[in-house]
């Protein structure tokens, strides 16, 4: 961590906007210990890629989560995707490691199940899913309290399956809209708080 955040102290430092504003050494240290400090903040959240993840990692405005997309079950690895899925797979993407998932090792059984067929129960409630999301008088908390009932109710039966994964899809995207919108609202507060006690 050390490393990196001397890395990018370097480089940032190069860049004339960054050095003209960072001159003495108190604002030097100051920006270094910044540095370090982001870099522990990021590493202290790292799980292991999956394509196949059953959370997502959110690091925005120096904050960080990691929030279950699907059912975890004891004894499993919580998993986050460092880039592809089995449900947004990315042509051309490179890793830099050799994925040994179980999406990128599967055999053709688990495959053929990403192909399978909602039940007529799954469908219904899938329906009534789309038309949640619809609402625009529906809250991001609503959507994404509905996605997560449907997620729970559903993907422990249908994992994994191409509809599930389309709604793990929207689920994750939703997710980081919400978790930024949520930083923006708590930084909101604290400069409100700031500027009341002065």
């Amino acid at each position: 961590m050390k490393y990196v955040a001397c890395v990018y102290y370097v480089v940032f430092l190069e860049n004339p906007a960054v050095s003209s504003i960072i001159r003495t050494a108190a604002q030097q240290r100051f920006f270094l210990l910044s540095l370090l400090q982001h870099a522990r903040l990021s590493c202290s959240l790292i799980c292991n890629h999956s394509c196949d993840p059953n959370a997502a990692t959110f690091i925005d405005s120096g904050r960080s989560k990691v929030i279950i997309l699907r059912p975890v079950h004891k004894g499993e690895q919580i998993v986050t995707s460092y880039g592809p899925t089995w449900w947004r797979p990315r042509p051309g993407h490179v890793l830099g490691f050799r994925c040994s998932c179980i999406a990128c090792n599967a055999d053709q059984k688990w495959r053929s199940m990403i192909e399978r067929r909602f039940s007529p129960e799954a469908n219904k409630n899938l329906q009534t899913l789309h038309d949640v999301m619809a609402r625009t008088d529906f809250s991001v908390a609503n959507k994404l309290n509905a996605l997560q009932q449907f997620v729970k109710r559903y993907a422990d039966r249908y994992h994994p399956q191409k509809d599930l994964g389309m709604i793990l899809s929207s689920y994750r995207l939703l997710l980081d809209f919400a978790v930024r919108n949520e930083n923006v609202a708590l930084e909101r507060a604290r400069l409100q708080a700031a500027y009341a006690d002065h």
